[in-house]
């Protein structure tokens, strides 16, 4: 039953003419915008709907139903997000975590961001950071760090190790990687 599911949200992905309303879409990284589709636009197991600086959510839905939060810090030049983190194997983690995207420099040292990024002690200005962060349970762990800028093999790799597993993407690179650039650096 589960697997028809799927299999009919993956038709359906496939069968829309075109993408959810501009709301749906984050554009990252002034030098080469790179679309970042919202949560709307998660097809489990073939995209990633990002929440952009939406914590709260994520980790609300974390400690409902048991997955970890990816949080993901990216600076304004948009390079790990542009070419690492809308590649087709990456996005086959869709639905086995929730997904938060941190734009960088964070300047309201008040938002949910600011604290997030204070307490995991992530720089706030430029540093690319991925922190999978544990939420089963008592408690709140950090499962994994990965600095600065990574391809999408040793990404996988070490994202392996904190229990996501990625696969073979179903969906074209169109349909993963939305924008007009397609990203570099993925898994060939």
């Amino acid at each position: 039953m589960r697997r028809l599911l799927s299999a009919l949200l993956l038709f359906a992905a496939l069968a829309a003419p075109a993408l959810a309303a501009d709301a749906d879409l984050a554009a990252l990284g002034p030098r080469d915008p790179a679309l970042a589709p919202r949560a709307p636009l998660q097809i489990p197991g073939a995209r990633i709907g990002w929440r952009i600086d939406d914590l709260r959510t994520a980790f609300r839905a974390a400690a409902v139903d048991g997955l970890s939060v990816v949080v993901a810090t990216e600076g304004d030049d948009g390079g790990l997000f542009a070419n690492v983190l809308r590649c087709p194997t990456f996005n086959t983690l869709a639905g086995q975590a929730h997904f938060v995207l941190i734009p960088l420099p964070v300047t309201d040292e008040s938002s949910d961001a600011a604290r997030v990024i204070d307490a995991l002690h992530m720089d706030s200005t430029f540093s690319s950071t991925i922190a999978v962060i544990d939420m089963s349970g008592a408690q709140v762990n950090e499962r994994l760090r990965v600095n600065g800028y990574v391809d999408e093999a040793a990404l996988l790799a070490k994202l392996a190790g904190a229990g996501l597993i990625a696969s073979r993407n179903p969906l074209p690179l169109d349909k993963v990687a939305l924008g007009g650039k397609p990203p570099s650096d993925c898994e060939r």
